[in-house]
């Protein structure tokens, strides 16, 4: 988990952005 974390901190904004978007349909698709 911690190697996890160092790779979110090292991807850029436009991957940070496509992140949310797929954390945000999950969200979806779980309700």
């Amino acid at each position: 988990m911690e190697i996890y974390a160092v790779k979110i901190l090292d991807i850029s904004e436009e991957e940070l952005d496509k992140l949310s978007l797929l954390i945000d349909s999950e969200k979806k698709y779980k309700n």
